[in-house]
C-alpha cells in the first residue's frame, strides 16, 4: 500500500478505531498536509470515501430519533431542543454506540462503503441491541416504578426514560 493511501486511509479511520497506533512524525506531517489541502470529494463519491456517512450515521440518528420519540409522546416537560439537553443526549448516545459490543457493526461501514475489508460476522444493531424485544419491564433503579425502554449496552440494565436520559446514565 502506497503511503499516501495509507495515511488517508488512517485519516479516514480515526472515527471508527480512535485507539489506532499514533502515527510516526513524518507521517503525521503528511497527514496535516493533506488535511491542509482540503482534499475535494467529486460529487457522488462521498459514499465511497466516507464510511461514516453509509454505516455509522443513520443508524445514529436512528437512536437518537427513538430517544426524542419517546421523549415526546412520554415525558412531555422534557425539552431535548435545548442547548444543554441535546448535548446531553448527542453525547449519551455516542458513548452507547462507543461500546465494544458494536465493534462488528462499526467495522460493517467500511464493507457497506465498498472498501475491500473482510465483511465483519452477523451483528445486531446499536438500535437492535438498545431497544430490543421485552425491554418494557421494571426500571432497575433502586424504588422506580417506570416502565423500562432501554437497554445499557455497558451494564446491561435497563431504564427508564428519566433515569437514562434525563440523569445522564453513565455507568
Amino acid at each position: 500500500m502506497s503511503k499516501f493511501r495509507r495515511i488517508l486511509t488512517y485519516i479516514l479511520d480515526l472515527g471508527v478505531n480512535p485507539k489506532r497506533q499514533p502515527l510516526d512524525e513524518e507521517d503525521l506531517k503528511l497527514a496535516a498536509y493533506l488535511i491542509d489541502l482540503g482534499l475535494t470529494i467529486p460529487a457522488g463519491c462521498t459514499g465511497r470515501i466516507q464510511p461514516c456517512d453509509v454505516g455509522i450515521f443513520g443508524s445514529f440518528k436512528k437512536v437518537v430519533k427513538t430517544l426524542t420519540n419517546y421523549a415526546q409522546l412520554t415525558n412531555s416537560n422534557y425539552k431535548f431542543q435545548t442547548r444543554d439537553e441535546t448535548l446531553k443526549l448527542l453525547s449519551l448516545v455516542w458513548r452507547q454506540l462507543c461500546s465494544p459490543k458494536l465493534e462488528k457493526w462499526a467495522r460493517y461501514a467500511w464493507v457497506a462503503a465498498g472498501y475491500d475489508v473482510p465483511r465483519p460476522a452477523s451483528f445486531e444493531t446499536p438500535a437492535q441491541l438498545l431497544f430490543p424485544r421485552g425491554v418494557a419491564g421494571d426500571c432497575t433503579m433502586h424504588g422506580c416504578s417506570s416502565t423500562s425502554f432501554v437497554k445499557c449496552l455497558y451494564c446491561e440494565k435497563i431504564f427508564c426514560f428519566e433515569h437514562f436520559v434525563i440523569d445522564h446514565h453513565n455507568c
